[in-house]
């Protein structure tokens, strides 16, 4: 048995892990398609997301939670491509902006108690 934290988190019935390939994700982010399918902005980041291209889904996913600051989902995939970036400071903030918005997020508070 490994003494190794659990860096993986439950979101939309899927578990997901962070450092692994986007493509282990495939499964959630096509639940999450389904759920909001009339945005074209969220498609397009998560086809960028599916595809491996994670600066151009950060880009995208930043750029569309302008435009939709209630959407918390948007800021916890944000934060699950800024961890896969390494870009960890950045993930803390999305996560920390929804729970200031919405403090019951398990979502956002597991999260940053994986990040320490």
């Amino acid at each position: 048995m490994s003494n190794a934290p659990d860096h993986s988190f439950e979101l939309l019935g899927h578990r997901f892990f962070f450092g692994e390939p986007p493509p282990t994700h495939a499964q959630a982010i096509q639940e999450w398609q389904k759920q909001y399918s009339g945005m074209a902005e969220a498609e397009a980041a998560i086809a960028q997301y599916n595809s491996g291209n994670l600066e151009e889904a950060l880009h995208q996913l930043t750029r569309l939670v302008v435009f939709q600051p209630d959407f918390f989902s948007l800021y916890i995939l944000k934060a699950v491509v800024e961890v896969n970036l390494g870009k960890i400071e950045d993930a803390r903030k999305s996560l920390n902006w929804v729970l200031v918005k919405d403090p019951t997020s398990t979502q956002a508070r597991q999260l940053l108690e994986q990040l320490g």
